[in-house]
């Protein structure tokens, strides 16, 4: 074969060859062209996401606040509740050693109104 021949043959094939790399690399660049645009919008939600988390972490730090006083006062009432349950017994206890005296005195009035003489 001769050189020119042989060269053309390498001519249309090398420009074969690169015609389907071409191709390909259009492709992959259509590609890559969408996977950008894909990111980018993925960032923007990223980034709205990241937006709205600031904004329930703040949330959760005010519930967090409030719940700390609604603690305590569950704290200051328990003690109250306790206070006030001692003075109920400490006021049972009372009521029963009144009870008992006014036994006594009863009984002691019903002692007394059967000694006495009719006049």
């Amino acid at each position: 074969m001769d050189a020119t021949v042989i060269a053309a043959i390498i001519s249309v094939l090398g420009v074969g060859f690169l015609g389907m790399l071409g191709y390909f690399l259009q492709g992959i660049r259509s590609e890559l062209r969408a996977l950008r645009t894909e990111i980018g919008g993925l960032r923007e939600e990223l980034h709205r996401l990241d937006v709205r988390l600031v904004r329930v972490e703040e949330q959760v730090r005010q519930i967090d606040a409030r719940l700390g006083r609604v603690e305590a006062t569950v704290e200051q009432i328990e003690t109250r509740l306790s206070r006030v349950e001692e003075a109920v017994r400490q006021q049972g206890q009372q009521i029963d050693k009144l009870e008992t005296r006014l036994g006594r005195v009863e009984d002691l009035v019903g002692e007394g109104a059967g000694a006495r003489v009719p006049a």
